[in-house]
């Protein structure tokens, strides 16, 4: 389970100084700890240490954006198909954006939710023309 293997190697980090890494379940052929901070830095924010949403992480933006590409090449033949499209590209775009942003300074509610309405707006309205 990821989730289980990331919440392991989050704390196999944290508390390296005191826990071995084959109590934390870590495997240590695979490099143990090494292995169990590569996980825990793919899967949390840099500077504010949360844990990242899966779809939003950056290794999830090529295959996320090579099934986007798809849908787009795919439905384009009407105008609701061309909208429907750049509105799930946008919305994908805005959710890396969201999960890799600065964390030094937390933003309101209001400011991300119209920064999304301002560029899936302009993107769609954009598409259609």
């Amino acid at each position: 389970d990821s989730s289980h293997t990331a919440s392991t190697s989050s704390h196999c980090v944290t508390y390296s100084s005191n826990v071995s890494v084959q109590d934390m379940g870590i495997n240590a052929e695979y490099g143990g700890l090494w292995r169990a901070k590569y996980l825990y830095e793919s899967a949390h924010h840099p500077e504010t240490g949360e844990r990242q949403n899966l779809i939003g992480r950056m290794s999830f933006q090529v295959p996320g954006g090579m099934v986007i590409t798809g849908i787009l090449l795919a439905f384009y033949k009407s105008p609701v198909e061309v909208f429907l499209g750049q509105w799930l590209n946008q919305s994908f775009n805005a959710l890396v954006n969201f999960t890799n942003r600065s964390g030094d300074k937390p933003l309101p509610n209001s400011v991300i939710l119209s920064a999304y309405l301002t560029a899936t707006s302009l993107a769609t309205a954009t598409s259609i023309g």
